[in-house]
């Protein structure tokens, strides 16, 4: 048989990859009975009748099978945290390799922005005594919010997973940025992640103005019109970003939207493996249907259930200091200042 070539490797593992975690175990479980049925050895008859060595009844060779995909499957899983810091960091992407000359405009207006972060909740399986803090926002079903941040290419640069679905993001910003083990990449002094207003304006999150429009469709009928306006209304377009590269996600993991009962532990880190691959594929430049629709949908709307995961406002900036919240806030106000003179 002819060689793959390294593109043609690629996307086998990438399709290989994407089904191990798109899909419930019930589908792993069909898939690998077709390859072992298909890789037998010629030796190896499917009944007595086809001599030699016949195959165990079907009962016998379901349970060999599972156990083995259950056995692959973790092993998987495990190699997928061990490469997951290879490709979840952050990078050097600039937006200097973006051609749109909307995408550049909003970046002369935020020169500091180096990304966006936000959480998102991610379907949950928990434990029945344990549902009622991981139920998201009053809704039924039970869900872990995931804290992520991504650059203006749509690569994940950090990602931690595993919150109650009814935390606040500020709250689980807060708790993973000053943990010590987390390894949060806190922005250099003058550069800055775009956020929503959800989390506290300070040095090294920016956010927008409180009380008035902010997300995308508040502005399809009506213009921005007050310099507070006009700051939010670019500022949600050039954090949108992050709003797509969840997007991408969910569209290509189902089970991200519907996830299998493992054991908790096992969720998060199928959770990050998603992740993972996700960098990996737009990392290789590969052409990928759902990140070309992302890069064309520039006005992308979140769902409710994205929208969610910012759980309105509840800022507590107990852990901010309030010189670096005064920085941010007087930055944000010479911004908006420059877009009101500019029209």
């Amino acid at each position: 048989m002819k060689a793959l070539n390294r593109s043609s490797q690629s996307q086998l593992s990438i399709a290989g990859l994407q089904f191990f975690f798109a899909a419930d175990f019930d589908s792993c479980w069909s898939a690998s009975t077709i390859v072992v049925v298909h890789l037998l050895p010629s030796s190896v008859g499917l009944g007595a009748e086809a001599g030699r060595h016949p195959c165990p009844n079907s009962t016998t060779l379901q349970a060999k099978l599972i156990t083995s995909t259950k056995q692959h499957y973790h092993e998987v899983l495990g190699g997928m945290m061990e490469f997951t810091r290879e490709v979840v960091g952050p990078t050097s992407f600039d937006g200097t390799t973006n051609t749109s000359e909307r995408f550049r405009h909003l970046k002369e207006i935020f020169p500091g922005a180096i990304g966006a972060l936000d959480g998102t909740l991610i379907h949950a399986v928990v434990p029945s005594d344990q549902q009622a803090r991981y139920r998201g926002r009053g809704r039924g079903e039970c869900y872990q919010n995931v804290l992520a941040i991504c650059d203006f290419n749509m690569i994940f640069t950090f990602v931690w997973a595993g919150w109650e679905g009814i935390a606040h993001d500020s709250r689980v910003l807060r708790e993973v940025a000053f943990n010590p083990t987390s390894g949060f990449p806190f922005p250099s002094s003058n550069k800055y992640y775009l956020c929503d207003a959800a989390y506290t304006c300070t040095r090294g999150f920016m956010t927008p103005y409180r009380n008035t429009r902010y997300w995308l469709a508040d502005f399809r009928r009506r213009r921005a019109l007050t310099k507070e306006e006009m700051f939010n209304h670019a500022h949600a377009q050039l954090r949108n970003v992050i709003e797509r590269a969840y997007g991408v996600l969910k569209a290509r993991f189902p089970i991200l939207k519907q996830m299998t009962p493992y054991p908790f532990p096992i969720q998060k880190d199928v959770v990050i493996a998603c992740f993972a691959i996700h960098n990996f594929i737009r990392k290789c430049n590969i052409q990928d249907r759902l990140f070309m629709e992302y890069d064309e949908n520039t006005m992308f709307t979140p769902t409710e259930e994205q929208h969610e995961g910012s759980g309105g406002i509840e800022v507590d900036e107990m852990e901010w200091s309030s010189q670096d919240n005064e920085y941010m806030t007087n930055l944000r106000d010479q911004i908006a200042n420059q877009l009101l003179s500019n029209v």
